[in-house]
């Protein structure tokens, strides 16, 4: 049995908000799917944040509506489970809910499906969602829906999920490798943007652990990724007890990444050898990205007018009837300005959850334990509102409230002097959730 493995399409995501990006994006992972078809795979499997929103633009479901049934019109099974960027909340439906002839656990903690190939029963086990980065108690609760799946499962081939492994990328709260099960022949993993394949030998078992990566360019670090390993998904062929995965590439968005001081005489000719490589790259189907990073120390200036004039001189002389094939984004950042003494040895740059630490055990008297969990929940607070995820913030805001110290802290007197001068609240139905006066002063 053949099986295509993608993961974190992220369909309606825009690169460095050129919106153009968005519709090639699709283009590219509609050729994806096309490429697995010609294969004749018996399944695709979407390991999360097929959506890069849980509401995608209407042309962008339009188009993902009818390139999932072109799989399943075919007579392919189709298996989703959602990620971060589009599952399920209690307020709404993911965007998955809208395809048909396709399983997803919906609102159920998992789904357990069998395939018949060949005479032969394939068993698939796909999990939910489920947010763990707010607490340790979050990843415990997580780690009894696997065993509670693996259980019900029984013997089954193929568990799919959306999760970040800390053994794999410890810079973000995730799973511990201990947390997968041994039952399944092949794990088939979303959440992280790199290829990983991970053949292990547990109690006598083999089992396959895999990461096919995005489909696509993202960002800068994906563009280096992309160089090295490639973009695309796996072909994972189940029949012999370990299964055998294959790298698939698919075509990506040409993308360059300049970054230079605001030297003219160091711009000019980065920007001129990257428009070179672009322009043996891109064509009308496939679009190029030239990203541009300016570090300019104190009192610098920097005409962003004439790089720009610059760039189009240079797509005129380098693709003289075809300069609309790259797009050209800037970014200015300021140098970190130091006061240095002869012989004096600096410490490595800390990570900006490493700085919000300190700072947070500084202001608020915290120990380090207890500032370092802060500060990861500010963090995924931050994220949580760049989603606009109303409830994954109510979810935090609940964490933080919860937190040890603030009984030494107490809240701020303004904030109490600010509620008692409110006036009486209209009477209502009596609320089933009743936040703590805490919860609601970081609400404000």
């Amino acid at each position: 049995m053949l099986v295509a493995h993608f993961a974190d399409t992220h369909l309606g995501k825009t690169l460095y908000n050129i919106h153009e990006t968005m519709k090639q994006f699709i283009d590219h992972f509609e050729q994806a799917v096309e490429q697995a078809l010609a294969e004749h795979v018996d399944a695709f499997i979407f390991s999360g944040d097929f959506f890069d929103e849980r509401n995608p633009p209407n042309r962008v479901l339009k188009r993902a509506i009818e390139i999932v049934e072109k799989i399943t019109g075919k007579g392919v099974t189709v298996f989703m489970v959602p990620g971060e960027h589009d599952r399920w909340t209690a307020r709404d439906d993911s965007p998955l809910v809208l395809f048909r002839n396709v399983h997803t656990p919906g609102r159920d903690k998992y789904f357990i499906k069998k395939v018949s190939k060949n005479g032969r029963e394939y068993v698939f086990t796909g999990l939910n969602y489920f947010y763990i980065r707010s607490s340790d108690e979050a990843r415990q609760i997580l780690h009894q829906y696997i065993t509670e799946a693996d259980k019900a499962a029984g013997h089954y081939d193929v568990l799919i999920m959306h999760q970040n492994i800390e053994n794999y990328f410890p810079l973000d709260k995730g799973l511990s490798i201990s947390n997968i099960p041994t039952t399944p022949r092949y794990v088939a993993m979303g959440h992280l943007h790199r290829r990983i394949i991970d053949k292990r030998t547990i109690e006598g078992k083999n089992q396959v652990l895999a990461y096919p990566g995005s489909i696509d360019i993202f960002n800068v670090e994906e563009a280096e990724e992309a160089r090295r390993s490639g973009k695309g998904f796996y072909i994972v062929d189940l029949t012999p007890e370990e299964p055998i995965v294959h790298k698939i590439n698919v075509e990506t968005t040409p993308f360059e990444y300049v970054e230079t001081s605001a030297k003219e005489s160091e711009w000019k000719p980065k920007i001129a050898e990257a428009i070179a490589r672009l322009g043996k790259q891109v064509n009308p189907g496939n679009k190029g990205v030239l990203y541009v990073k300016i570090t300019m120390s104190t009192g610098e200036t920097i005409s962003l007018e004439r790089i720009a004039n610059f760039i189009i001189e240079e797509k005129k002389r380098k693709l003289p009837t075809s300069q609309e094939l790259i797009f050209h984004k800037f970014r200015r950042e300021l140098a970190p300005e130091t006061l240095e003494k002869p012989g004096t040895t600096h410490p490595q740059p800390r990570g900006e959850l490493n700085t919000l630490t300190d700072y947070l055990a500084k202001e608020l008297g915290a120990t380090p334990e207890e500032a370092s969990k802060l500060a990861e929940h500010l963090s995924s607070l931050k994220e949580a509102f760049r989603q606009n995820d109303e409830e994954l913030i109510e979810q935090i805001l609940e964490e933080l409230a919860k937190a040890s110290f603030w009984t030494r802290i107490g809240i701020p007197e303004e904030y109490i002097k600010l509620e008692e001068a409110k006036p009486p609240a209209r009477k209502s139905e009596p609320s089933t959730r009743k936040p703590s006066t805490l919860t609601d002063y970081f609400k404000r």
